[in-house]
């Protein structure tokens, strides 16, 4: 692995396990072994840091979110394993690197993360048409609403996820819930019955 890869790779580490602002250059020269001077040889400061980082979790979830359309029989079970995903990672507090972003670096959350909410969000209408296509959701959907609806229900975990009462519940059952109240609405009778079968397995 590249330095410059490295580098990258092990911030998301230390930014994920203590914060992005109380995690200095220092902590990850040390946290790899390297010196600092290393660090800016490959990064101009903290915040071109952060924006490969963006850029490099970006295109960790574009491959997984690939490999799990690729592997799903149809639409809706792909959707279910995205949005257990989501409810795991809000458990886990995984959410913390883009939470500081937007509260600490305003400039690289404009610009790099805004701009992948649009793309995220047409790309959920691409797979509701999908959904439609194979018969699981229902035509009169729009496309559009039940993309941003579902982009906004999902974000809305990462914010739950700090609510203390959330650790009572177990990931089961926030993704049997959140699924129930949102997903099924959107399903044809042919899709009900695949997310039982899903939900409950």
């Amino acid at each position: 692995m590249q330095i410059k890869e490295r580098i990258i790779e092990e911030s998301i580490e230390l930014f994920r396990k203590q914060g992005i602002k109380s995690t200095t250059m220092d902590d990850i020269a040390k946290h790899i072994g390297i010196s600092k001077r290393t660090i800016y040889e490959n990064f101009k400061d903290k915040e071109s840091l952060l924006i490969e980082v963006v850029s490099a979790l970006f295109h960790e979830n574009k491959c997984w979110l690939d490999k799990v359309f690729a592997e799903s029989n149809n639409i809706l079970e792909a959707v279910t394993v995205v949005l257990k995903a989501g409810v795991e990672h809000a458990h886990n507090y995984q959410f913390v690197i883009f939470e500081d972003i937007k509260k600490y670096y305003p400039d690289v959350y404009r610009k790099n993360l805004v701009c992948n909410e649009s793309e995220k969000r047409k790309d959920m209408e691409k797979l509701i048409l999908l959904g439609i296509k194979q018969g699981v959701f229902r035509e009169d959907l729009n496309p559009e609403i039940v993309s941003y609806l579902f982009t906004k229900q999902s974000n809305g975990l990462f914010f739950l996820a700090k609510e203390k009462d959330f650790e009572k519940y177990s990931i089961h059952d926030v993704f049997k819930n959140m699924t129930i109240a949102f997903i099924r609405g959107l399903c044809t009778q042919k899709g009900i019955e695949i997310l039982e079968n899903l939900v409950n397995d």
